[in-house]
């Protein structure tokens, strides 16, 4: 019984550091993206008017065959992030109002929403896959690495107060002793790295497969965008992570596929 008292005390004491360092690490990672600044495109293009944004997105609506959709601007942020925006039963794809510092990026994320919200509908597999990585299993994995800690915390501090086993269930018996919460909590740490690396290569794929059903747009029928369209491309194609801001309110632009 004693051997199993310090075990569960020695693990706990491991699982304690390793979420210490993880934070300490968040802490700078989001340090990190605080003083990361996106670049402004050098363009002639300063701004765009009202009137040339409907242009565009009745342009990609009528591409995608959304003509019966409606692109709504909100003032909620809720909808900056992707995989917000589809309102399927309303036939509305909802877009928070943001300041961009280029006209690129502000034409790459209104046509994105559009885009992505087209994907949903049209039930891509890929797509799919891309926003329950992002978007579910992190938080999932998360829930389940904060309740797998718990769990190790009351077992050991239990144990360091109960000296006798006997009497209990095989059940609980084995939750005491089978140092079940740090296996979970390691398991989750392996899943999660996993499903980043999975949510990484979803990113490439998701970025080639929008530039093919966009860029061509632009330069065909938006030409006087097209140079500031493909520098925002570009700058969000070079920014390989999926995830830079996860858990935090968005305020900067990183493309349309990172969370």
């Amino acid at each position: 019984m004693q051997q199993v008292q310090y075990l569960n005390l020695v693990l706990w004491i491991i699982d304690t550091t390793f979420i210490a360092i993880l934070g300490v690490a968040y802490l700078f990672y989001i340090r990190f993206y605080n003083n990361w600044n996106i670049p402004q495109i050098n363009s002639a293009n300063d701004v765009i008017s009202n009137e040339s944004i409907k242009t565009v997105i009745n342009t990609f609506l009528k591409e995608y065959k959304l003509e019966d959709y409606e692109v709504v601007f909100t003032d909620h942020h809720s909808h900056f992030k992707p995989f917000s925006n589809l309102k399927k039963h309303k036939k509305q794809i909802l877009i928070s109002k943001h300041l961009f510092v280029s006209v690129g990026y502000e034409l790459d994320y209104i046509v994105s929403k559009i885009w992505l919200s087209a994907q949903e509908i049209k039930k891509n597999p890929r797509a799919i896959f891309y926003k329950i990585s992002i978007k579910w299993m992190n938080w999932t994995l998360m829930i389940i690495a904060i309740l797998a800690y718990l769990l190790q915390t009351v077992i050991s501090f239990y144990l360091m107060v109960v000296n006798d086993l006997t009497g209990i269930s095989n059940f609980f018996a084995f939750l005491l002793t089978s140092s079940i919460g740090t296996i979970l909590l390691l398991a989750t740490f392996v899943f999660f790295l996993f499903n980043y690396l999975l949510s990484w290569k979803l990113k490439e794929q998701m970025e080639l497969a929008y530039n093919k059903d966009t860029v061509m747009i632009f330069k065909n029928t938006l030409s006087e965008y097209y140079f500031d369209f493909i520098a925002a491309r570009e700058m969000a194609t070079n920014i390989r992570s999926p995830l830079i801001n996860f858990g935090k309110k968005t305020t900067k632009w990183f493309g349309p596929f990172v969370i």
